[in-house]
């Protein structure tokens, strides 16, 4: 069985990197229906709401209240014209607000995940300097579990588009699964999903969650939400996903 893990982890590896050489080849940062068929990545539809079913992260299901630091509510983004300064700020504002709700019980319900530098990952750059810039700002693993399940939160200066995915979202996706299947301490497992939130120009944000089923790049991904003005209900529900916990969906065989 280990062997058997390892053949089939290097493989999944080789072909994803495939696929982010590809990636890195194309001329447009979006990504067409064609484009994505063409590079074996499926894109399905996504919902953050808490009546559907999950795949490999299951939300927080304890109740969450907004930070009460008086700064971080002063701090909500005042936005401008620029795409990429939007979403930075904005990228900030969401890392704060992740790191600093309130779990009234997470005693009895602790969240799935908290603040690591994702530095300690060994990722690549996970940036591009080039227009449209993009940037990942945080990443966590699943707390208390060895599980290769990854939370990343990045923010980009292109506007957003519901028809078509960003090719700075693909990259990191990919980049993050080839190293989580390059870890010694996950050697068990063939599957490394990633849910990530993708800030975009304007003020935009959507949530993928992506996994690698050994033959294409699955990609499952929501409509654009719209933060120019400060939303909590919004807020509480990307909270509740940024500290989702591992389902019980098998990332040992698929």
């Amino acid at each position: 069985m280990a062997a058997d893990n390892l053949q089939e982890r290097n493989s999944r590896r080789k072909m994803l990197r495939a696929i982010k050489e590809s990636l890195e080849q194309l001329k447009s940062p979006y990504l067409s229906c064609a484009d994505l068929r063409h590079l074996s990545i499926q894109r399905l539809s996504m919902s953050i709401s808490p009546e559907k079913e999950p795949l490999f992260f299951r939300p927080y299901n304890a109740p969450i209240q907004p930070p009460e630091i008086d700064t971080l509510a002063d701090y909500y983004p005042e936005f401008d014209e620029s795409p990429f300064r939007n979403a930075g700020y904005l990228g900030w504002y969401l890392n704060q607000y992740f790191q600093n709700c309130i779990l009234p019980k997470k005693d009895l319900n602790p969240p799935g995940s908290f603040y690591v530098d994702f530095g300690s990952f060994k990722f690549g750059k996970l940036m591009d300097v080039s227009k449209p810039q993009w940037q990942v700002q945080a990443a966590w693993n699943i707390a208390h579990v060895t599980v290769p399940h990854m939370k990343v939160l990045m923010y980009s200066g292109i506007i957003g588009n519901e028809d078509e995915l960003f090719r700075g979202e693909l990259l990191a996706i990919t980049d993050v699964m080839c190293r989580r299947l390059n870890t010694k301490s996950l050697r068990s497992h063939i599957i490394a999903p990633v849910l990530l939130f993708s800030v975009v120009g304007m003020h935009h944000i959507r949530v993928m969650e992506a996994y690698f089923n050994g033959e294409e790049l699955v990609v499952r991904a929501t409509g654009l939400y719209d933060l120019k003005h400060q939303n909590h209900a919004l807020l509480i529900q990307l909270s509740k996903w940024w500290l989702s916990c591992a389902s019980d969906r098998s990332t040992q065989e698929y």
